[in-house]
């Protein structure tokens, strides 16, 4: 059936192009005999014709190798289609945006010089406490300060609340340290016309708060990898942030990972001994009587109780110490005197 439905529609597409054709000659016919030119263009219009209608005859219609649906009225295809009202347009939104929009380059020094600090943060301790230190907070501008953690809620949350409170201030401090640094360089800008003080304040502000933003990012990933299992942690305990969290290579580190682990475990020897103390016997049953009735029978109350089965034998012991030939290999008994 398939087959049989291509053959049908490219005989209708031939058909559909024989009759264009021909609407075309019979068209060109019509112009040159209403034309106002000279009997000889006339002729050469008509010869013209002529070999036009003899190559239309001579024309085989293609058959393509794979037979592909084609629209009904292919002329549509063509046709643009017309814009939105700008109204409607409103009412749709903004489109989405696929990829993230940048915006203008900043001076290449400029950025040789964050990119570290924006990975691994401000490394050397000492630098770190030197630089925030040379930042107090201002007297007339005090907000820039973290706010310290009321009393009364600090002896009600739980310990755990009151680290990460902690943990939290300590990055809004050096956040306001890093405004003040911004600050300070405006004022001289403001005040003064000393361009390279100002660059300087500029510069320790981009620093402190480049170093805050690396410290936000060890925070992400502390957070993310406690559910984490220890082989997949040693792999990326060392991995450098870019665009992405883990870095853009992680699929790559993950798969190497992988394979060296599956070689190993490929030519590593089977440990065949046993640890020292194991048996390979099987454990041995108890010697106890098994197939018993069990002592715990269980009351109109609901309650298990254990009561003494009347219908058990003695002990184990008192078998142990039965023997039969006590009584059998007994001497008779003496008869009484008279």
């Amino acid at each position: 059936m398939p087959k049989r439905s291509a053959e049908d529609r490219i005989a209708r597409y031939s058909r559909k192009i024989k009759k264009l054709q021909n609407e075309e000659i019979k068209r060109r016919k019509r112009v040159i005999i209403y034309s106002d030119s000279s009997d000889d263009d006339n002729m050469s219009d008509i010869e013209y014709i002529k070999n036009a209608d003899n190559n239309t005859a001579n024309i085989e219609p293609e058959v393509p190798d794979q037979a592909v649906p084609l629209p009904d009225d292919p002329q549509t295809d063509d046709q643009p289609l017309s814009s939105l009202d700008p109204d409607i347009l409103m009412a749709l939104g903004e489109p989405a945006q696929e990829e993230v929009a940048y915006g203008e380059d900043i001076h290449p020094d400029l950025a040789q010089r964050w990119a570290p600090l924006l990975r691994k943060g401000l490394v050397e301790k000492e630098q770190k406490d030197k630089l925030l230190k040379e930042y107090a907070i201002p007297k007339n501008c005090k907000l820039f300060r973290a706010p310290l953690l009321n009393p009364e809620i600090n002896a009600a949350v739980s310990e755990f609340a009151r680290a990460r409170d902690k943990k939290i201030e300590n990055g809004q401090q050096q956040l306001g340290i890093g405004l003040t640094a911004i600050n300070r360089a405006m004022t001289v800008l403001l005040t003064s016309d000393n361009k390279i003080q100002a660059i300087k304040y500029l510069s320790d502000a981009c620093r402190i708060l480049s170093d805050l933003h690396a410290a936000e990012s060890q925070t992400r990933k502390k957070s993310l990898t406690q559910g984490l299992e220890k082989s997949f942690l040693n792999l990326i305990q060392d991995t450098d942030r870019d665009e992405t969290l883990f870095g853009a290579d992680l699929p790559d580190k993950i798969k190497a990972s992988k394979a060296i682990e599956k070689q190993g475990s490929q030519i590593k020897k089977p440990d065949n001994k046993l640890a020292p103390g194991s048996s390979t016997s099987r454990p041995t049953r108890s010697q106890g009587n098994s197939k018993g009735p069990s002592r715990s029978v269980a009351s109109r109350g609901g309650r298990g109780t254990s009561r003494r089965n009347p219908y058990t034998t003695r002990s184990t012991s008192a078998q142990s110490n039965f023997n039969p030939s006590r009584i059998w290999n007994k001497p008779p008994r003496a008869s009484p005197r008279t």
